[in-house]
């Protein structure tokens, strides 16, 4: 989480989306499940998360939204799928029950 917060492309993300500020009243006709980094990481804090898919899943739902109410070719698609870059290659990096660390001598990169 402290990456995808710090990552330069997480600006529109950090905070819930405001419709009025932002100038687009029909977005939760569009989104129904709004996700952003700041409620995740309340989640976090308050311990919510009881398996680390849970984590990942809201990740995805917030990147999701971003892919569903922006279009290709504007700027906070790109920045979406920057952090979407991000995400992945971080998690591609974690031990996990199906993909498990073969050794302590393994050299990390």
């Amino acid at each position: 989480l402290k990456g995808l917060k710090r990552h330069p492309q997480s600006g529109p993300f950090q905070l819930p989306v405001d419709p009025i500020s932002l100038g687009i009243p029909d977005y939760f006709n569009v989104i129904k499940h709004p996700m952003d980094l700041s409620t995740i990481s309340k989640r976090l804090d308050a311990s919510e998360y009881g398996q680390a898919e849970q984590f990942v899943a809201d990740v995805r739902l917030m990147l999701a939204n971003c892919f569903t109410f922006n279009q290709p070719e504007t700027q906070v698609y790109s920045m979406g799928k920057a952090l979407e870059k991000y995400f992945d290659n971080a998690l591609s990096k974690m031990p996990s029950e199906s993909n498990p660390v073969a050794s302590q001598d393994t050299p990390r990169r």
